[in-house]
């Protein structure tokens, strides 16, 4: 081939290859006019989650959403004919009216199919006591809320009943139109018996149960037999709900669940299907302001569909992008390990490595997901322990045999990234009739006040029989915090006997303390902990310490002493000494075996350290723990890095060639020596920045606190400019890296500012005392605030709209025209 010839196949091939980039940069972007939501009644779950991704949607990067709107409506049989009609896009519906959609229905078939598994719902029967009945097949006769016409707990219901041989002839079903309607008229006597289709938490149910004239129904083992797996299966499955999740429950109940999807019609083009889930999942701390259900929205099990369920083309592409990511296990949306989670996935952005955050219940559930899938995920030392050794009592010394732990016996960690301290919290309420107990007989000159654990089970003890237990949260299933909080009774003399035991997620626990449905809480994080920070900041809650005694005798491998300061929390009173507690290490973990660059992933979390804010820097990353063996490809990074002892030794047969080698290496040594000098620096500079964010409260009662971000980040902004050398002050890793750390905090601040105002509002609309004038007052007092926030830029304006539709609902009768609110979906 001639030169002439090869120039010009050179030249075609560049002209072709600028075209293609030219087209594909030009190539319209995936763009929709108007997105409609079907949802169901205002004040269930559908609609507040729909309402929150609408607006999600409508403020994506782009707008490929031009504009997202959440629609009532009766519920999911409702929402399915919708989308068969055309007059809505995207929907929430039951599993039951799902399936039997799908297999009745061509229509439903060829247009419908699933974007994602949201969570589930279980089936509550509840029934009068005074009416004798035990079973499901005592109902015949009886007087029924089986839910609105329209709805999957209507479907779901009948389909119960006729699977026990009760048709709606032998039944009277009551037209009562919400969950909160069927609640009362179960406690006036207006109907026998109910079926509630909720999640938890459930208001209605749990207001019928505290009345004490009602009880929950258990489904025998055939009927839910024939339920899950009978030809005529409408996706229900068996659950069992444990004892004490409501009032006046002490046994646990047998019933069935049923999954809630997020479909879409076929006809929804592939791209605007993914961005949907897309948003959806990236978004899951936005959608937690709208409803504590959002918790249970769990990518690892979005995509967990019954066989005859179709999924839509944007899910599809969605899943497939997401299976070859990395996952981040970490821990509740609101909690510390959830940040770094997000901080991490960042950092591992920056160095081509996809990867994906999702929250979980706790170490335990982590743990799992490692045996499952590709993970890094942040454990409690402990709890990485326990899995790798398969027993919960080879790390605690204790027999906990009623535990069971996920076995991963090839876990290794990556790096230990903090402490995290055990907090137990009281009522003081229930403390003040614990001490009365204590102190009963003894002189007002020898009377104690209760500072420790060790002296609640001794005033425990004292208690006379009959005496209610105290309810203790001890956290979620499959956290380590229940393992922790086991062990602490154990060794302070706690019996089981004189406690009701309660396993709830972190929202369900701040809901109930604040209700007062719980006396005694356990919680381990870092301290101070945002996501229980609104129980600790009330006056109501104390801290306990643990006994002295033993507080040393836990002490050791896995735990050290520790204490929580006066002034942590505002619960803390000034006469109140500092809290004597225990801590743990926080670990990065993964398996032996994972399929990602172990190194890489080691690096981007070393260097990035002073972003992920790690007391104690680099070197406490790369803290030995020998019980919980190190990855080897971490393990060289580490030696690399110089924060462990190099294994090699290069042994010289030759003068000459030592000489050389000398020579080389005092040149290396030189050029590292001041590489490393700037880097340095850098680090320096950006970790002083960094504290100074961090050092920002973004509490409601510093409503500058985005004020001041901006300006440090005007700071940022200035350093970049100054040069050493014609090199930057800070390079723009980190001039990244701390915009997104005030990105965070901005964020942050407005979170906790729209909780603040969240709870206001709330407590203005339970005030019945107020007379027309003050309420208005209070009402117009409130508006003002959040126009002021919201045009101050303290306030988003999804959160904008959310205040103010809050406070609509509880405007007073004369100014606001008021929609009744159901407690729960009729769906």
């Amino acid at each position: 081939m001639s030169r002439r010839t090869l120039a010009w196949l050179v030249a075609l091939s560049a002209i072709l290859i600028v075209l293609v980039a030219v087209v594909v940069r030009l190539r319209p972007k995936p763009s929709l006019q108007h997105l409609k939501i079907s949802t169901a009644t205002i004040g269930g779950t559908y609609y507040p989650l729909g309402a929150q991704l609408a607006r999600i949607l409508e403020q994506l990067p782009g707008r490929p959403i031009q504009r997202a709107v959440a629609e009532q409506s009766n519920g999911s049989v409702e929402n399915i004919q919708r989308l068969v009609n055309a007059q809505a896009d995207v929907a929430f519906v039951m599993g039951p009216a799902l399936f039997r959609a799908i297999r009745e229905s061509p229509e439903a078939e060829s247009t419908i199919s699933v974007l994602a598994r949201l969570y589930k719902d279980d089936v509550l029967v509840v029934v009068r006591k005074e009416t004798g009945i035990r079973n499901i097949a005592g109902l015949k006769n009886a007087r029924l809320f089986i839910g609105s016409r329209t709805s999957g707990t209507r479907m779901a219901a009948t389909h119960i009943l006729e699977t026990v041989g009760l048709s709606e002839n032998d039944y009277t079903a009551d037209d009562a139109g919400s969950f909160a309607e069927a609640a009362n008229r179960l406690i006036e006597g207006d109907i026998d018996a109910a079926f509630f289709m909720v999640g938890m938490p459930a208001e209605a149910v749990q207001r019928v149960l505290e009345w004490g004239g009602a009880e929950l129904l258990s489904m025998a083992a055939e009927t839910r037999r024939q339920l899950a797996s009978g030809p005529d299966s409408i996706g229900l499955a068996a659950d069992e709900l444990p004892a004490n999740l409501f009032p006046n429950q002490p046994k646990s109940i047998h019933t069935m669940s049923a999954d809630v999807f997020l479909v879409a019609r076929n006809d929804l083009p592939r791209d605007i299907g993914f961005i949907i889930v897309k948003a959806l999942f990236d978004n899951i701390a936005d959608l937690l302001l709208a409803h504590p259900k959002a918790q249970d929205v769990k990518l690892t099990e979005a995509f967990d569909v019954p066989e005859g369920l179709p999924f839509h083309a944007g899910a599809a592409k969605f899943r497939k992008t997401e299976e070859g990511s990395l996952l981040i296990a970490t821990g509740a949306i609101e909690g510390k390990n959830y940040r770094l989670g997000k901080m991490m996935q960042a950092l591992l952005a920056e160095r081509g490595i996809p990867a994906r955050v999702t929250h979980s219940d706790g170490s335990l559930e982590n743990a799992m997901l490692l045996s499952k899938r590709p993970s890094i995920a942040i454990m409690q030392y402990d709890a990485a322990l326990a899995s790798r050794f398969g027993k919960p009592r080879f790390v605690y010394n204790l027999d906990l045999d009623e535990l069971s732990v996920p076995t991963v016996s090839n876990i290794q960690r990556l790096a230990v990234l903090h402490d995290a301290k055990v907090q137990m919290f009281i009522r003081r309420e229930k403390l003040a009739l614990l001490e009365e107990s204590l102190n009963q007989g003894l002189p007002p000159s020898k009377r104690t006040a209760i500072t420790t654990l060790g002296e609640v089970a001794t005033a425990l003890g004292k208690l006379p029989p009959g005496e209610p237990k105290l309810r203790v949260c001890l956290g979620p299933v499959n956290s380590a915090t229940q393992m922790v909080a086991r062990v602490v009774l154990k060794h302070h003399g706690v019996h089981s006997d004189s406690i009701t035991p309660l396993f709830l997620s972190v929202p369900n626990m701040v809901a109930r303390l604040h209700s007062e449905e719980i006396d005694v809480g356990f919680f381990v994080s870092y301290v101070p902990c945002l996501a229980i920070r609104t129980i600790l900041n009330d006056d109501s809650i104390k801290l306990l310490s643990m006994a002295p005694k033993e507080q040393a005798l836990m002490s050791g491998t896995v735990f050290t002493m520790s204490t929580i300061e006066p002034g942590t929390y505002a619960c803390q009173r000034e006469d109140e000494p500092a809290i004597q507690t225990l801590s743990i290490h926080e670990v990065l973990a993964t398996t032996e075996d994972l399929p990602f660059d172990v190194k890489a992933i080691t690096r981007a979390i070393f260097e990035g350290e002073a972003f992920l804010n790690i007391a104690g820097g680099a070197d406490a990353l790369a803290l030995d723990l020998a019980s919980l063996p190190l990855h080897p490809d971490a393990k060289e990074y580490y030696q690399e890095a110089g924060h462990l002892p190099a294994t090699f030794v290069w042994h010289q047969p030759f003068e000459w060639i030592h000489a050389t080698w000398r020579l080389l290496a005092t040149l290396v040594i030189v050029v590292a020596g001041c590489a490393g000098v700037i880097k340095l620096k850098r680090n320096r500079t950006a970790t002083e920045i960094g504290r100074k964010i961090l050092a920002i409260s973004p509490g409601v009662t510093e409503s500058d606190s985005v004020e001041k971000l901006l300006v440090i980040r005007d700071e940022i902004q200035e350093r970049v400019r100054r040069r050493w050398w014609h090199l930057g002050e800070l390079d723009n890793s980190h001039w990244r890296y701390l915009h997104g750390l005030i990105d965070d905090r901005v964020n942050e601040a407005k979170k906790i500012l729209t909780r603040a105002l969240v709870s206001e509002i709330r407590r203005y609309g339970k005030d019945g005392a107020m007379d027309g004038a003050v309420r208005q007052a209070r009402h117009d007092s409130l508006m003002q605030r959040i126009w002021a926030f919201f045009e101050s830029g303290e306030l988003e304006a999804a959160q904008h709209d959310l205040l103010l539709k809050m406070l609509q609902d509880h405007a007073p009768q004369d100014s606001v025209e008021q929609t009744p609110r159901d407690e729960k979906d009729e769906s």
